[in-house]
């Protein structure tokens, strides 16, 4: 299914997942800009998504602005983007936000990359750049060279912000 990236308001915050009987389920609140306007609920029992309506005017725009937007292909078929597809585009948005802060929060103290499929490598240094000594500063600038450049020029992508692609660190 294509990616809905459009230029909207609208998010999902406090996103709690589980385990359904039909598949996975999640929780939510359904934001536009700063005014939470539903409690969205997918009990992962099959059957279409519950709500707690907090704001019905605020919905209701919610719905209508869903009707503007284009349709989607999906396996060769044209498809109104209705609230379930559009939601749960919101809920995995939020996910991988989620996820990647977790990500991002590991450079502090681990090499990171990202390969092609998705997948996640760390390696994890000795301490912090700002305390390491200029031994281990030049050991895993070795380390960077030998292996991480390699992984890079394969095809994945570095995700720490505190050194370069080469190996050179950035404010350390």
């Amino acid at each position: 299914m294509e990616t809905i990236k459009y230029n909207h308001e609208y998010r999902m915050k406090n996103v709690k997942t589980f385990r359904g009987m039909e598949g996975e389920g999640f929780n939510g609140n359904l934001y536009h800009g700063k005014k939470m306007i539903a409690f969205v609920i997918d009990s992962g029992q099959g059957g279409c998504y519950d709500y707690e309506i907090k704001d019905k005017a605020r919905f209701n725009e919610f719905l209508e602005y869903l009707k503007t937007l284009p349709k989607m292909i999906f396996h060769d078929t044209e498809l109104d983007i209705n609230d379930e597809i559009f939601i749960g585009q919101l809920v995995s948005d939020y996910i991988e936000e989620k996820e990647m802060k977790k990500i991002f929060k590991l450079t502090a103290n681990h090499i990171v990359i990202e390969h092609e499929e998705g997948r996640f490598t760390t390696w994890k240094y000795p301490a912090k750049f700002s305390e390491m000594s200029k031994t281990d500063i030049k050991r895993i600038k070795m380390f960077f060279k030998e292996r991480i450049i390699m992984e890079i020029q394969k095809g994945a992508k570095l995700i720490n912000q505190n050194f370069t692609a080469e190996g050179d660190f950035v404010n350390g």
